[in-house]
């Protein structure tokens, strides 16, 4: 039986589709139907869920409310039940949320070191926004996030996993590509090749070039993309340079296609990071992957 009743499900989508004929047609009830069940979760609550403002439906504020916690237990209550499922099956499920950069670490390298270990293990891997990530961990949607830095967010813990060099990549044939380290200075005038602000190894960076009186505007601007992918593609071909995190190119510069130097120096790391619920049960499965990154070798 779901944790959720049938009043709490038609909120939800009378609230997504903010159209009574719409929610009655999609959960197979009158539009009659519908009306009553509202108006039960208004009495019960005390309080107008929607209100109609030049014919469009709008929630109330009280509404908005409702709706946040109503997905939180709509939510539960969908892994209530494959939890129940999988108690039965000896399966164990894992939800996790990954941002772009610390996706490239995690998806190829920490996943399969898990699943080995764990072998009746499911896990879903969704990459987005750190916002939207945290989102979708206090709707309980996700079980934890791995992402860039140690961000601190109200309502949710951050563990450190890993701290990762940030390097320079080059063309192979660059001439600073044999060089044990670089700085800043040796990139002066070169085409940069950047992420957005937003992502977490420009700020890096950024904030690294300050700390020694300079800005990116020593480097030429390029090309601004929001795929490390394409970027490590970009300077294999020569288009320009750019910075990453040595775990994420790493297997591109042992295969020669780029060169990966470390800047000069201890300012230049990028953390990773576990964010979870603060009543999230699981803690001992960070734990597991705070040793699988410590057991990855060094750069």
């Amino acid at each position: 039986m779901p944790l959720t009743d049938n009043k709490i499900r038609t909120f939800l989508s009378l609230a997504d589709t903010r159209s009574y004929t719409q929610t009655a047609k999609k959960l197979g009830l009158t539009q009659p139907a519908v009306s009553h069940q509202i108006q039960q979760l208004e009495y019960e609550y005390g309080s107008k869920m929607f209100s109609r403002v030049k014919g469009k439906l709008k929630l109330t504020p009280q509404g908005e409310i409702i709706r946040r916690y109503a997905l939180q237990v709509d939510s539960l209550s969908e892994r209530a039940a494959m939890a129940l499922g999988d108690s039965v099956s000896g399966v164990s499920r894992l939800s996790v949320g990954v941002t772009q950069t610390a996706g490239e670490t995690f998806v190829p390298k920490i996943l399969p070191l898990y699943l080995e270990q764990h072998p009746s293990a499911r896990v879903t891997v969704t990459s987005d926004s750190l916002k939207k990530l945290c989102d979708r961990l206090l709707h309980y949607e996700l079980d934890f996030a791995v992402v860039d830095g140690s961000p601190v967010i109200e309502e949710l813990d951050t563990a450190l996993l890993a701290r990762d060099r940030v390097a320079a990549i080059l063309p192979p044939d660059h001439p600073l590509a044999s060089r044990d380290s670089v700085t800043p200075d040796d990139l002066r005038g070169e085409r940069f090749i950047t992420r957005p602000k937003k992502s977490g190894t420009r700020a890096i960076f950024s904030d690294y070039l300050a700390s020694l009186g300079e800005s990116e505007d020593m480097l030429t601007a390029s090309v601004e993309i929001d795929s490390a992918y394409m970027i490590k593609r970009l300077v294999a071909d020569g288009v320009g340079v750019s910075v990453m995190g040595m775990s994420a190119c790493r297997r591109e510069a042992e295969s020669g296609l780029i060169a990966a130097v470390p800047f000069a120096g201890e300012g230049m790391t990028r953390e990773i990071s576990a964010l979870c619920r603060r009543d999230y049960a699981g803690r001992n499965i960070l734990g597991e992957l705070i040793s699988l990154y410590d057991s990855m070798p060094e750069e």
